[in-house]
């Protein structure tokens, strides 16, 4: 089935020439930086957020998480050892130039599960829907480029949100008290709205709701 649905993607991306130019840039680059931009927008929600603390670390975490979890699929896809499908099948039209290593589960999958898990269960919940469907034309453009068959893609957006969501609790209890502490010092401006020149404090009201994970 998975070779089938691929075929049948790659079918659609010899008869529609006018849409490569677009899938190469997004697929390749462009829907890596569109992610990291909805994250920086999520930090600077955070910031303005009367929990500042809780959700600046919430963001914080969502980036970090992302790159814990593209850490451990890199093994991963040595381990599985899943060939490409312009490696694995004839008469694949391969729009990029691309390297011949294992691609299950994909690095660009793994990536936007982490993102929308991670934004999702911090009820950033516009920005996850964003992030999901822009992710979503990341994940359907590799498989269009010839890149990766479909579970790929499923298999490395399933491993990103389950190490976010996983390790979650553990990454919040070590974040809550540095953004705490980050806000009651000069860097205060990197988490709090409004710390240019002056010297914030955690608002009492404020210290035992941000202190628990969630």
């Amino acid at each position: 089935m998975d070779t089938r649905l691929f075929r049948d993607i790659n079918n659609l991306a010899r008869h529609t020439a006018w849409l490569h130019g677009f899938m190469r840039a997004y697929a390749v680059d462009g829907g890596i930086f569109v992610m990291i931009a909805i994250l920086v927008a999520a930090w600077l929600l955070a910031r303005r957020d009367p929990d500042w603390v809780h959700k600046v670390s919430i963001a914080v975490w969502t980036g970090a998480g992302t790159l814990v979890a593209l850490a451990v699929n890199q093994p991963l896809t040595h381990l599985f050892g899943r060939e490409r499908p312009f490696v694995a099948l004839p008469h694949v039209d391969q729009l990029v130039q691309h390297g011949k290593d294992f691609g299950f589960p994909s690095d660009h999958g793994t990536l936007v599960g982490a993102i929308v898990a991670g934004l999702w269960i911090g009820r950033f919940r516009i920005l996850a829907i964003v992030a999901a469907v822009f992710g979503l034309v990341l994940m359907f453009g590799r498989v269009y480029l010839g890149l990766h068959y479909p579970g790929d893609l499923v298999a490395g957006a399933a491993l990103g949100s389950l190490i976010v969501i996983v390790l979650r609790p553990l990454a919040m209890r070590l974040l809550v008290p540095v953004v705490a502490w980050t806000g009651r010092g000069v860097l205060a401006p990197v988490v709090r709205k409004g710390a240019w020149g002056v010297r914030p404090t955690v608002p009492e009201a404020q210290g035992p709701q941000s202190a628990r994970p969630a």
